[in-house]
């Protein structure tokens, strides 16, 4: 398995979960919303709220972004799914041992466990990273980007521009990745059917829009 930064599986893994719900119209699970038919029960909505939820009882992220990040995963599995993608037992097993590594070098990382709500954050996260990997694609940054790039930033002056050059370039690929990766989830959520069902959310459904493969009139 490749080695992942410890903060970021953490921090990742209590934001990413995969507990969406079954079928649509379950007549046993409220379901809050649909996408492309996928339910997100009001159970999964929940478990996922408690992930942002302080120890005083208030929830630290709006509601919709909540559900909004589990409208993701949807999509993000969605897309795993057509690519093929999965994650394999041993790397979810890698990466926790890894932050139970971290925690008995007295790291003190909050949220580590074992159960399984955890290692499911956890392999989203790793296909989280997978699935990013593929959508976004090499990025090369040009010689005059680079340049102008350590003109600007005047701390890293006292290396010579050769020198200064790989953390340029993790810099800007850094950048440029996740810019690429965000647009790519909007334009996956403007194209999916997206259907809220409890009012409570302050959220209209979408439909796909032109373009996205969908039905339109002419």
């Amino acid at each position: 398995m490749r080695r992942i930064g410890i903060v970021a599986i953490l921090t990742a893994a209590a934001v990413a979960t995969a507990v969406v719900g079954g079928s649509t119209g379950s007549a046993t699970v409220a379901t809050v919303a649909t996408v492309d038919g996928v339910a997100i029960s009001r159970e999964a909505y929940d478990e996922y709220s408690r992930v942002f939820t302080a120890p005083d009882g208030i929830l630290r992220v709006s509601p919709e972004d909540v559900l909004l990040s589990l409208v993701n995963q949807v999509l993000v599995q969605s897309e795993a799914d057509r690519r093929g993608l999965t994650v394999a037992d041993q790397e979810v097993s890698g990466a926790v041992e890894e932050m139970h590594q971290h925690e008995r070098e007295a790291l003190s990382l909050p949220g580590v466990g074992d159960d399984a709500a955890f290692r499911e954050r956890v392999r989203m996260f790793l296909l989280f990273g997978l699935v990013k990997s593929e959508v976004v694609g090499p990025i090369e940054v040009p010689l005059d980007v680079l340049e102008a790039e350590y003109a600007a930033d005047s701390s890293l002056h006292i290396l010579g521009f050769s020198d200064a050059v790989p953390v340029l370039q993790e810099r800007l690929i850094s950048q440029e990745s996740d810019r690429r990766w965000v647009n790519w989830l909007g334009s996956q959520r403007a194209c999916a059917d997206i259907r809220i069902l409890d009012a409570s959310f302050d959220i209209p459904f979408s439909t796909p829009g032109r373009g996205c493969g969908a039905a339109t009139d002419g």
